[in-house]
């Protein structure tokens, strides 16, 4: 390779010339060539080790944006086109890095439903944003606290890391204001985060099984409550005398088990259910508790 008169010692070709790293890294070359700048004249403008400004533009490996920027700028290359090829390059290293389970591409923000659809496209708007670092994401919401609130470095953290998604609309605008989001898109993000709270509030209640209320209906009348003498004759097919009278479907009542004769308080919505005598085990035939209608109820 030709040596550049003032330059230096000539470089090692790029690897990967074709690559987004490869790209910075000739963007960075060209501008130090054109400035007929050496690594040292450079470290003293830019403060950083000539070593580090070397391996900036080596196209091995991806430098810190702040190094890139210092690189460039002080070589002529406008901040904005340095800033491009630096998030270009390190959405490339991210896709190469990526595996397992957060490897496919985030949905679209229309199409998210639950809170790991949510999780992508959150991770995926920090990356289109250049990946800035949590402290960075922690000073930009500083000024607007009052109203969304700040947001921390370890909220921050654990969004990106996908082990929580906003706990609020106001931190999910303060996320998105960290990212960079132009308001005029918060109103979408809003929907996709209370479509993914409403799926997890539905997950909750499935996983809870069925109210008292939907427990009680099928013996209820149309008051949606049984009736203090429908729950008596339900309590004595289940195999209990009544010693007291009914308060409530879910409430302890005193009964005396037909089997041993045992005096126990027992609950009408657990006997009803599978309940047994806590001291003989009796249980009651299921086929004798079926739900019947009674205009009366």
């Amino acid at each position: 390779m030709a040596r550049v008169r003032g330059l230096g010692r000539p470089e090692k070709p790029i690897p990967h010339p074709e690559s987004a790293v490869g790209q910075l890294a000739r963007c960075l070359r060209e501008g130090r060539a054109l400035r007929g700048l050496t690594y040292v004249e450079l470290a003293s403008r830019t403060r950083y080790h000539p070593t580090t400004l070397q391996r900036a533009a080596s196209g091995e490996k991806l430098p810190s944006r702040q190094v890139a920027l210092a690189y460039g700028m002080n070589c002529g290359r406008s901040a904005e086109v340095v800033n491009r090829l630096w998030q270009e390059a390190w959405r490339e290293a991210r896709r190469r890095a990526r595996c397992g389970p957060w490897a496919g591409p985030a949905p679209q923000l229309e199409l998210v439903r639950d809170f790991a659809d949510l999780s992508a496209a959150l991770v995926a708007q920090h990356e289109k944003n250049g990946a800035p670092p949590v402290r960075e994401m922690e000073m930009r919401t500083a000024a607007l606290a009052a109203e969304f609130g700040v947001l921390s470095r370890s909220s921050a953290q654990r969004i990106l890391s996908r082990q929580k998604v906003p706990s609020s609309e106001g931190q999910l605008h303060a996320f998105l204001m960290a990212c960079e989001v132009p308001s005029e898109e918060w109103p979408a993000w809003t929907a996709a985060w209370r479509r993914a709270c409403q799926q997890r509030e539905g997950e909750r209640e499935s996983a809870q099984g069925p109210s008292l209320a939907d427990l009680e209906a099928p013996f209820a009348g149309e008051s949606g409550c049984i009736r203090p003498w429908t729950a008596r004759l339900l309590l004595k097919r289940a195999g209990f005398d009544p010693l007291e009278g009914y308060r409530g479907f879910a409430r302890p009542w005193a009964a005396r088990c037909t089997s041993c004769l045992s005096v126990a308080r027992v609950r009408l919505s657990e006997v009803l259910y599978g309940g047994q005598c806590t001291v003989c085990g009796m249980r009651a035939d299921p086929d004798s508790l079926r739900p019947f209608s009674c205009a009366a109820c």
